[in-house]
């Protein structure tokens, strides 16, 4: 899948969640518009954007190489990390698959999954 220069280097999910620490704070995950599945193998790029940073021309520029590049935001650092401070509270050792349930869940409901109890 091409991306313009603003967004090339498109990893898979599970990369960006092993590396997160190495994501700047301000860091946000962009997906095809046309996904419809989300898996740790879900190819996304990410870019860190601070919109403070950045006039209303800049802003409207980034959201236009968004929309060429046909992609949108999926999810950013912070809530990546929500998602796993919520999985690791209910299940210390969780599993890959618990993590790609609990990513899925929090993007089709914006909420953080329960998991049921065994």
């Amino acid at each position: 899948m091409p991306f313009p220069t603003l967004f090339r280097e498109a990893k898979p999910l599970g990369f960006f969640i092993d590396h997160l620490c190495d994501l700047p704070r301000h860091s946000w995950l962009y997906v095809p518009v046309d996904l419809s599945e989300v898996s740790l193998n879900t190819l996304c790029v990410a870019r860190a954007l601070d919109v403070r940073d950045m006039t209303d021309d800049e802003y409207a520029t980034f959201e236009a190489s968004v929309a060429e590049a046909r992609l949108c935001s999926f999810l950013n650092r912070d809530q990546i990390e929500d998602v796993l401070s919520n999985l690791r509270a209910q299940k210390a050792d969780f599993t890959q698959e618990d993590l790609g349930s609990a990513i899925r869940h929090y993007w089709t409901h914006d909420a953080f999954i329960r998991l049921q109890e065994e």
